[in-house]
């Protein structure tokens, strides 16, 4: 095992392009800082989207609730619309009303609550999914809708 400590000091990080170059066929799984986990997925770009794994232990979302919008997510199957508040993610406002929706980490970066998007224009705050994913699946406990409406189809 080798421990890199940069102190830190920027021009001191670990070059991680040496490692991450070629996949070989191997799978990396990332946990730490969100810059560290933002910077491997970056890098990680050309390997196959399902062997590069994250997960987050705590609460590291790299935008504020401050900056959060009220916007509505309306449910393919029922029609129903579910009001979700600035600081309250999608995933919180469902529970909230009785839906069920599975999940694990609640900072995107599991991938366990990924939901089809089916209308809407999302934010996407996750680490999960990759640009193609993105237009027709959201991460319901991170992400937000830079439109008024989304549409989601809850899976079963």
């Amino acid at each position: 095992m080798v421990i890199h400590h940069d102190h830190g000091n920027p021009d001191n990080s670990y070059d991680l392009w040496p490692a991450l170059e070629q996949p070989k066929g191997a799978h990396i799984y990332c946990c730490g800082p969100r810059g560290l986990m933002e910077a491997v997925r970056d890098m990680t770009g050309h390997w196959t989207p399902s062997s590069v794994h994250f997960e987050d232990f705590g609460k590291s979302h790299s935008t504020s609730a401050a900056e959060d919008t009220p916007f509505t997510v309306r449910l393919h199957k029922t029609g129903e619309a579910v009001p979700v508040p600035a600081g309250v993610s999608i995933l919180e406002a469902l529970r909230v009303n009785g839906h069920h929706v599975p999940y694990s980490c609640e900072s995107g970066t599991c991938g366990s609550c990924r939901t089809r998007l089916l209308e809407g224009e999302a934010e996407h705050r996750d680490l999960v999914l990759s640009e193609a994913e993105r237009q027709d699946n959201i991460m319901v406990c991170v992400s937000r809708a830079r439109s008024k409406e989304l549409l989601i189809d809850l899976p079963e």
